[in-house]
């Protein structure tokens, strides 16, 4: 089955599909994007991720945005083209085309790709495993809330986690503090049976499936903080965990030369990975 895509106002064959030389987007990362999980053919906590993609495009001041009721008519239709029973959506909306120059250009109207995928790695029986990861110097910019397409040292980072058979980087500051990792929210569970990840500010991308999860347990009453913690106090938690839209609730059970829990996967991670099923299985 061909794949289909929807680029600046056409569907297209996935290999057929092209972009302007001087798009902005692929000159000066000038970009947004989101990554949307579907599941039985339904997304995944749309809403939210169109808000995030409607901050990114306001804090990066774009002239010109999608309509949230085009994004939802082009993303549905994608999934139908494909036939997308549990996968992903990728959206990307950059600044536009236009002469190359640092400066925004005036009046420039947004270029726009919707591209569908089949499979969710979170569904595989694997998933249940628990994964090793390496810590790493956090080398992004600044403003790690907007979801910019400029993802060069998130790559370096899992590339770096890839060569030393690793799953992730998990990234920390100057101060020792742990961000988040390349692909992923963090979480511990501390050893006053606290569970942390850090503030949702500048420093990180305050992902959209952190949010559902600090949510169910808003619901199960039970309490979350979000505090910054130190690599060793990571390194000597009860429970590591990501979290992310193509990973669900994934359990850490090795972080550099440290065994986490065990090497067994805690309480807390189970919990949370069987209550984020549960709610995906409510999606009308």
């Amino acid at each position: 089955m061909s794949r289909y895509v929807y680029v600046n106002g056409k569907y297209q064959i996935y290999k057929d599909s092209t972009t302007h030389v001087e798009d902005r987007g692929l000159q000066f990362s000038d970009g947004v994007y989101e990554v949307i999980g579907v599941w039985k053919n339904r997304l995944i906590d749309f809403s939210l991720h169109l808000d995030r993609l409607y901050r990114s495009m306001n804090e990066l001041c774009f002239s010109s945005v999608p309509s949230s009721k085009f994004l939802s008519i082009v993303t549905r239709e994608i999934i139908r083209l494909n036939k997308i029973n549990y996968g992903t959506i990728y959206i990307q909306v950059n600044r536009g085309k236009s002469k190359r120059n640092h400066t925004f250009p005036d009046n420039t109207k947004y270029t726009i790709s919707v591209i569908g995928r089949n499979g969710l790695s979170f569904r595989e029986p694997s998933n249940n495993k628990g994964i090793s990861a390496i810590t790493l110097r956090d080398q992004r910019w600044d403003r790690r809330d907007i979801k910019s397409v400029s993802l060069l040292a998130n790559v370096l980072a899992k590339q770096k986690a890839l060569s030393n058979n690793s799953f992730e980087s998990i990234l920390f500051d100057h101060n020792n503090f742990v961000t988040e990792a390349s692909t992923a929210n963090v979480w511990i569970v501390n050893q006053n049976n606290e569970l942390l990840t850090h503030p949702a500010n500048n420093k990180i991308l305050g992902g959209v499936t952190r949010k559902r999860i600090m949510k169910i347990a808003e619901n199960l009453k039970i309490n979350i903080y979000e505090k910054s913690f130190t690599v060793d106090e990571m390194y000597k938690a009860s429970e590591v965990f990501l979290t992310g839209t193509t990973i669900g609730v994934k359990p850490v059970i090795k972080i550099d030369n440290y065994n986490i829990s065990k090497s067994e996967i805690g309480f807390w991670t189970t919990k949370f990975k069987y209550e984020y099923m549960r709610f995906l299985d409510t999606i009308n």
